[in-house]
């Protein structure tokens, strides 16, 4: 017996297991999901900016819950594609990084004068780089069967033709 979801389950599912970082998750969990974020994002921006919020205060509240699950699904994305969650890191470290020498340009001041140092310029490089690999990972499809990462996600029935 095939089990059909429907996107809106697909995009819900990410929430249900919030952070739970094993396991593996098919491309139609992983896809939905990232258009639902998307669309709130561009909801909570449109939102902040007609209440006149400088700071976009609900955008930040916004993309602090969802930073968990996003997180969880991505790795999972991987464990689908037979692939360590550590490979997060060549798109997460760059951009701390990158945050860091920025932070410290705004607190000294110099944002307007400011210019990138080396550090800052390969590290969006390499967090361009990285958001790639990642984009490629999560767009293959998941190995057949079980792997290291857990049985097959559509072990439960669920139709690949719609995931």
């Amino acid at each position: 017996m095939t089990i059909e979801r429907t996107p809106m389950e697909w995009m819900i599912l990410p929430i249900r297991k919030y952070a739970q970082f094993g396991g593996r998750a098919p491309r139609a969990e992983y896809w939905w999901f990232a258009l639902a974020t998307t669309v709130i994002g561009f909801v909570a921006d449109i939102i902040d900016r007609t209440s006149g919020s400088e700071i976009g205060i609900l955008g930040i509240v916004t993309s602090l819950g969802l930073l968990i699950p996003t997180l969880a699904v991505t790795m999972r994305r991987l464990h689908d594609a037979d692939r360590s969650g550590w490979w997060l890191w060549t798109a997460i470290l760059p951009a701390i990084v990158f945050g860091f020498e920025g932070s410290q340009a705004a607190l000294a001041g110099t944002v307007d004068t400011w210019k990138p140092s080396q550090a800052t310029i390969i590290s969006v490089l390499t967090f361009a780089i990285g958001c790639l690999v990642i984009f490629v990972f999560t767009v293959l499809r998941g190995t057949e069967g079980g792997n290291r990462f857990g049985p097959d996600p559509y072990a439960d029935g669920v139709s690949p033709l719609t995931a």
